[in-house]
């Protein structure tokens, strides 16, 4: 089976959980023995692109007509990662799409996010497509968000012409049918997996510190700003207690003065990452991961704590009841004495944290990239078949 990917994410992403999936995704189905697959990524910066190099099976150094032996191929490469060399970068990835539907280069077309720029030459060749829809945060927030309209008028037309769609979890099929009308028999539910390595990481977190980790964006739907103010009567009850926030980029200058407001400064920290392995060890010296968001597709992060033997408390909204099942503890994100109820809880309580630390070894087993691959294979088939 020939699958092409396209750029679209490794464009649009330095690191983020959907170009996260489709990279796992390529490297997992490569493990199918009758699987070829090709892609149009001929620049990207994308930060787990750049953690396989040399990564030649993704990147297509021979459309830059790079000798496929050139002793100092990897260093430039990287050069022109680095100094954005590749000329007209999506306009050239978009043309190297068009090339190889008409070279009939691939059985099924798996684009990676949502611009429908393909689907005149997908028609015209008869390339059956995939696309996978990682939840419905626009439909349900466009409020939240500047480029709503133009975001959903682009998925409405790539998702109603797909041969299949894929949903991340049965609570985004479920919204795709609500907000879509799609047959529940087109859609099929595949998993992510999990990907952390936990060896070998150092951080600056001083053992005797007690955190409570937070991890990604902290913008609107996810609900951060509420979090903090549900806790500040435990902030203020334990002077050691800090709240880690995990990348999403520096505190803003209104969340600055709201934690200078609050007189908490001091206790709500931001933390910067690098790799997987320095995340997985600020998991793992984490009391406990909370994760309040009013939305999640699927909610990455919650097997990420698992994976490290954290303890999960979050909402109970959305797809986290689905994911987490019985291995986390939940709270209302709207209401912020059950927040506050729910993290005194697992804080206070260790014989809690190392029950739900067991639950959440056991609820990953659930999840592999493998399992994720083989489930798409499946999907790719039902594709090119129908």
């Amino acid at each position: 089976m020939k699958i092409f990917f396209d750029h679209q994410i490794f464009s649009l992403q330095t690191y983020g959980g959907i170009s996260r999936y489709f990279f796992e995704l390529m490297s997992h189905l490569r493990k199918i023995s009758d699987v070829s697959i090709r892609n149009s990524i001929l620049y990207s910066r994308n930060v787990y692109l750049d953690q396989s190099f040399p990564h030649e099976e993704y990147l297509n150094y021979e459309n830059w007509l790079i000798p496929k032996y050139f002793k100092g191929k990897n260093r430039l490469l990287k050069l022109f990662q680095i100094l954005s060399l590749a000329p007209n970068h999506d306009l050239e990835m978009e043309k190297f799409v068009f090339q190889e539907f008409g070279k009939g280069n691939c059985d099924i077309f798996h684009p990676t996010y949502y611009n429908p720029y393909f689907l005149d030459f997908a028609k015209k060749y008869k390339i059956p497509y995939v696309i996978t829809v990682h939840d419905l945060i626009h439909e349900r927030y466009p409020y939240f968000f500047e480029n709503s309209a133009e975001t959903i008028r682009e998925k409405t037309e790539t998702v109603l012409n797909a041969k299949r769609v894929i949903a991340i979890s049965q609570s985004t099929k479920n919204d795709l049918i609500s907000y879509y009308n799609i047959p529940e028999n087109k859609i099929d539910v595949v998993y992510h997996g999990r990907s952390f390595k936990l060896q070998g990481a150092s951080t600056d977190i001083k053992k005797e510190e007690r955190y409570i980790l937070f991890v990604g964006n902290r913008s609107h739907y996810k609900n951060f700003i509420f979090f903090v103010e549900s806790i500040l009567p435990l902030l203020r009850e334990f002077h050691d207690l800090k709240i880690f926030a995990a990348g999403g980029g520096v505190f803003s200058l209104e969340e600055l003065k709201l934690f200078k407001k609050f007189k908490i400064e001091d206790q709500v920290v931001h933390k910067t990452f690098l790799s997987d392995i320095a995340l997985a060890h600020l998991y793992q010296n984490a009391t406990l991961f909370v994760f309040p968001s009013l939305y999640e597709g699927f909610g990455i992060p919650l097997l990420e704590a698992m994976d490290a033997g954290c303890p999960v408390v979050c909402s109970n909204t959305s797809s986290f009841p689905e994911i987490a099942e019985k291995s986390a503890y939940y709270f209302d994100p709207t209401n912020s004495e059950s927040i506050e109820k729910a993290v005194r809880e697992v804080l206070t309580k260790r014989e809690l944290q190392v029950h739900l630390r067991e639950l959440g070894f056991q609820n990953i087993s659930r999840f592999s990239w493998d399992k994720t691959a083989i489930e798409t294979y499946k999907v790719y088939e039902k594709g090119i078949r129908y």
